[in-house]
């Protein structure tokens, strides 16, 4: 019964009838789509599919060609572009929106970031799937749009390692590199290797301890990232306690404790002499006994002694006993 022509082809799908005191006084024509282009319109009354047009309540028709004009202003239209860059550690996302429709406000809301620039521009560092929201306005009103784009995963060269190892001791490294298809291992000993994960390995040092530094450069098809991780070799991961010493200033065997403790931390060190009494107790670094009580040399004789340390490479609480004989 109805046809609108215009600025711009609509198409009117759905008529609803609203009715008042079983009398209808409201009509409401649904379109195809929004009216997006201001202009002149015009509504005519047509014959419909019963070969009439609107009848009244007087059962009389409303001529076909029956017609009402009026204007629209040109409503705001949020429709926008984007192009996202790829880098190798963050995206750069572009936005656009032509202005169009006399607009003269923008929201633009991305990753709870709110910019209100025509065309703005984010920086994307976290991978995942994400939202464009725009709100546009005119002096008229305001019309919104959504588009869904995804950060794909970013390149990051990344293993664990122990901190610490003994010499001989098999060590294990894990590759928790991420986006990666192509792998660089150099161990610090000359061994390289280009496994995704490499076997277990061992280093020898010469008497001494040694500190090695493990480096990995893991890349793609277009970015390349390299970390790179030390580990401390002990020549010898045990600590030893001597069984005698002589606190007489000479400087030689002068104090009693546990050497080659770089293995171990949180250690603590007590000494008892033969009554059960405890004449001496320190923790930390230095925990060695000068063989004094209260600033008093004790006898000699024999001490018994307990340590207590943590293993630096496997983290396990030790405990210790033994006794060392105090010589004058």
């Amino acid at each position: 019964d109805f046809r609108l022509s215009g600025s711009t082809a609509a198409t009117i799908v759905a008529v609803n009838w609203l009715c008042n005191n079983g009398e209808t006084n409201t009509i409401e024509l649904r379109l195809s789509e929004p009216i997006r282009q201001g202009g002149l319109y015009r509504l005519q009354i047509q014959n419909g599919t019963d070969g009439n047009t609107l009848r009244d309540g007087c059962n009389r028709f409303t001529p076909a060609g029956t017609q009402q004009q009026f204007e629209l202003t040109q409503p705001p239209d949020a429709r926008f572009s984007w192009r996202l860059a790829e880098g190798c550690a963050i995206d750069t996302l572009y936005l656009s929106h032509p202005g169009s429709n006399n607009v003269t406000a923008w929201k633009w809301l991305v990753n709870n970031q709110v910019k209100q620039e025509q065309n703005p521009v984010y920086l994307m560092s976290r991978a995942g799937p994400y939202t464009i929201s725009l709100t546009v306005q005119n002096s008229v009103c305001t019309d919104s749009a959504f588009q869904s784009f995804a950060v794909n995963e970013k390149l990051t060269a990344d293993f664990t390692a122990p901190a610490t190892a003994c010499a001989g001791e098999q060590i294990s490294i894990t590759n928790n590199s991420r986006a990666a298809t192509a792998f660089s291992w150099n161990f610090g000993n000359g061994v390289t290797s280009t496994l995704q994960q490499p076997p277990a390995f061992s280093y020898t040092t010469n008497n001494n301890s040694r500190t090695y530094q493990v480096q990995l450069t893991a890349s793609n098809n277009r970015c390349i990232s390299t970390v790179a991780k030390n580990i401390t070799v002990f020549a010898n991961c045990e600590i030893f306690v001597p069984d005698a010493f002589t606190p007489n200033g000479d400087g030689l065997n002068d104090v009693f404790g546990p050497a080659n403790t770089a293995v171990a931390d949180q250690l603590q060190l007590e000494v008892y002499n033969r009554y059960g009494q405890r004449i001496f107790q320190s923790s930390g670094s230095n925990i060695n006994w000068d063989g004094t009580h209260k600033k008093i040399l004790q006898p000699s004789g024999q001490y018994i002694w307990v340590l207590r340390y943590r293993e630096r490479r496997s983290g396990v609480q030790k405990l210790r006993k033994g006794t060392v004989t105090l010589l004058q």
